[in-house]
């Protein structure tokens, strides 16, 4: 899970160097979903919605906006990662788990 302040450009722009490693570090088919936090700071905002959803279309990952502050959509972006590790585990897309780095795989 990358989250990303939606009044930060920074963080956007480090976005795919962050995908870029999760995916070294971990596996090529890796989840990641975008969490857009802040989202409570309406006026102070520099991320639009349509920026960061075109980006999450664009690198193949999910993407919520939430609010630590007010709890919007907090406990939904972990259930969308927990639902997309599930649907690929019952795909039969991950047969295992994987041990970032280390090249070991190991079945359930």
């Amino acid at each position: 899970m990358n989250i990303l302040s939606l009044y930060s450009a920074e963080t956007f722009a480090a976005l795919p160097q962050w995908i870029k490693d999760a995916k070294d570090l971990a596996r090529p088919d890796i989840c990641i979903s975008l969490v857009g936090n802040k989202n409570d700071l309406k006026e102070e905002r520099v991320i639009n919605y349509m920026e960061a959803a075109k980006f999450s279309q664009e690198n193949s990952v999910s993407f919520l906006e939430t609010s630590a502050l007010t709890g919007e959509n907090v406990n939904e972006s972990f259930m969308c990662l927990a639902k997309n590790i599930l649907t690929k585990i019952e795909n039969g897309i991950w047969g295992g788990i994987w041990f970032g780095g280390m090249g070991c795989e190991r079945a359930f």
